[in-house]
């Protein structure tokens, strides 16, 4: 295994147009790499915004639930 790593460096230290071709990684204001880190950023965020919405539904189900008064306290 250790032997394709050293292989793909290699190859890579020998074709740097390809080791750098990543707008994204190095800077590129093209609005293919604009759209790219837009796209990275999303779904970065995504994870956390249904998170973030099962969490305030679960919160508010819990305050409603105590706010209801119980059969045993109704006297």
């Amino acid at each position: 295994m250790r032997g394709w790593a050293v292989a793909w460096g290699v190859a890579a230290w020998g074709i740097p147009q390809a080791a750098w071709a990543c707008a994204v990684c190095w800077g590129g204001d093209d609005p293919l790499a604009q759209g790219l880190r837009a796209g990275i950023v999303f779904l970065m965020a995504m994870p956390f915004a249904l998170g973030s919405a099962f969490a305030g539904i679960l919160f508010v189900a819990h305050r409603r639930a105590r706010r209801q008064p119980t059969a045993r306290h109704q006297g």
